[in-house]
C-alpha cells in the first residue's frame, strides 16, 4: 500500500471575522509595492468602495548624456511621479459567482484608480477572472490582481510571511521546520549512542540488555502487578536495522504442524526471561530449570521440521529511545534501555521459526491447535529425544 503523504490543510479563510480578513490583505500587501500609506479605510463603515487604499510611490531616475561616467553619475536625477492609487477590495465569501463578481466590477467607479487587488476567501474560475479583467480594463484601469484562496495561500506558506500565517492561523512552517531538524537530529544522535553502547552495525552475536519503562519506577522490584504488566524486562539485542534496535523479549518452545498453519506453543517458560534471571534464589532458580528440562526433552521428541520456536521481537524506533545507560547498576552492568512502554503495541511482532528459519510471522491465534500436554511427566518419564 501507498503511504499517504502529509501536508498542510487548507486555511479556512472564511472563519475570519470580516475586518480581520481584511487585515490579513493588507498586511500580506506591505511589500508588494513601494507605499507611501496604506489605509484601512473599510473600518470606517464609509469606504466609497475602498476596504483598503493604497498610494504607490513612484519615482524614476532620470539619465543625462555626458562625456564620463563620473559626470553621468552626478547629473543622474531622481525624478518624482504623481502617486498612483490602488483600491484593495476584500470578500470573506466562501463562493463568489462569475455573475457576483462581474457585479463587483462594476461597482467599482473610475475616479482615477491606477490598480486594483480583489481578494477573496474562495476559489474564481478563468471565466471570472477574464471577465473581471475586461470589465476594469476598459474602465482605463492599468493593473489588476485578482488573490483568490490558492493566491493568498501562496503568500502565507512563503517564509518572509510565515509571522502572519502563525498570527492568523495558528501555525507556523519555519517552527515545523524547527522542530522537526530537532526531532531529526536527536534521532540521529539516539542511533549513534546506540551504536556505541550497543555494537555496530549488523551485529550477529546477541548481547544482553535490560529494557526499562521510561514512566516507570518500579525497578527492580516485582510488584502485585508485575507478572501481567511488567515495567522493566531483560531481552536480547539483536542488532539495528534501519531505523531502531531489534530485540528478543520473549522465547517459547513451539510445535508447527506439516500444513504449515496449524502450531502450539509452551506459554509456561519463557527462555529470555529464565535464563537470564537475576533475583531468584538458587533453590527457585532450581525449580524452573528442572521444569525448564522436563519441557525441552519433550520438545525435542518432535521431528526437527516441526520442531519450532515462538520468538517475540521489539523493533524501538530510536526516536522513541529515551535513555542509554551503557554501565548498567551494580544488580545488572547489562546495557540499560529507557523506553516508553505505551509504545509496546506499535513495535512487538511474533516470528515461529523452524531450524532458526521464520516460517510464520505473527502466527495468528485462530490456528493455534493443542499439541503440548498441561503437565509435563517427569524426567525419568520422557521418552529419547527424536533424531536431529
Amino acid at each position: 500500500m501507498k503511504k499517504t503523504s502529509r501536508t498542510t490543510n487548507p486555511l479556512h479563510f472564511e472563519d475570519l471575522e470580516p475586518h480581520r480578513f481584511e487585515d490579513l490583505v493588507r498586511q500580506l500587501i506591505y511589500d508588494f509595492r513601494p507605499w507611501k500609506s496604506l489605509e484601512a479605510t473599510g473600518r470606517s463603515g464609509s469606504d466609497e468602495g475602498f476596504d483598503v487604499r493604497g498610494l504607490e510611490v513612484v519615482d524614476t531616475i532620470s539619465t543625462r548624456d555626458s562625456d564620463s561616467e563620473e559626470e553621468q553619475d552626478e547629473e543622474n536625477e531622481v525624478v518624482r511621479h504623481p502617486d498612483r492609487l490602488w483600491l484593495i477590495q476584500c470578500k470573506r465569501e466562501k463562493a463568489i459567482s462569475p455573475k457576483k463578481l462581474e457585479k463587483y466590477s462594476g461597482d467599482i467607479k473610475d475616479s482615477g484608480i491606477y490598480g486594483v487587488i480583489f481578494a477573496a476567501a474562495c476559489d474564481f474560475s478563468k471565466k471570472a477572472r477574464d471577465t473581471f479583467r475586461s470589465s476594469l480594463q476598459k474602465k482605463g484601469i492599468q493593473e489588476i490582481h485578482i488573490w483568490g484562496k490558492a493566491e493568498l495561500e501562496d503568500l502565507l506558506f512563503q517564509p518572509k510571511n510565515d509571522n502572519l500565517l502563525f498570527a492568523y492561523f495558528g501555525f507556523s512552517l519555519v517552527i515545523r521546520q524547527r522542530s522537526l531538524r530537532t526531532q531529526i537530529r536527536s534521532k540521529l544522535t539516539m542511533k549513534r549512542k546506540a551504536i556505541s553502547s550497543l555494537g555496530e552495525l549488523r551485529r550477529t552475536e546477541y548481547k544482553e540488555i535490560v529494557i526499562r519503562d521510561a514512566n516507570g519506577s518500579s525497578y527492580p522490584f516485582e510488584g502485585a502487578e508485575f507478572a501481567a504488566k511488567p515495567n522493566w524486562r531483560y531481552a536480547l539485542f539483536l542488532g539495528h536495522y534501519y531505523d531502531g534496535i531489534v530485540c528478543k523479549v520473549k522465547e517459547f518452545f513451539a510445535y508447527l504442524h506439516e500444513d504449515r498453519k496449524q502450531w502450539d506453543y509452551v506459554p509456561i517458560f519463557d527462555a529470555v526471561k529464565d535464563s537470564y534471571e537475576r533475583w531468584r534464589e538458587d533453590e527457585e532458580r532450581r525449580k524452573r530449570w528442572e521444569e525448564r528440562e522436563k519441557i525441552e526433552r519433550l520438545w525435542r521428541t518432535i521431528p526437527t521440521d516441526n520442531r519450532a520456536l515462538l520468538e517475540v521481537h521489539w523493533r524501538i524506533p530510536y526516536e522513541s529511545i529515551v535513555a542509554i545507560d551503557r554501565d548498567g547498576d551494580e544488580l545488572d552492568s547489562s546495557p540499560h534501555i529507557y523506553f516508553p512502554f505505551d509504545l509496546i503495541g506499535m513495535c512487538g511482532c511474533a516470528e515461529l521459526k523452524v531450524n532458526n528459519q521464520v516460517v510464520m510471522f505473527n502466527p495468528p491465534f485462530e490456528t493455534r491447535t493443542k499439541f503440548f500436554p498441561e503437565a509435563f511427566p517427569a524426567l525419568e518419564d520422557n521418552p529419547p529425544a527424536a533424531e536431529a
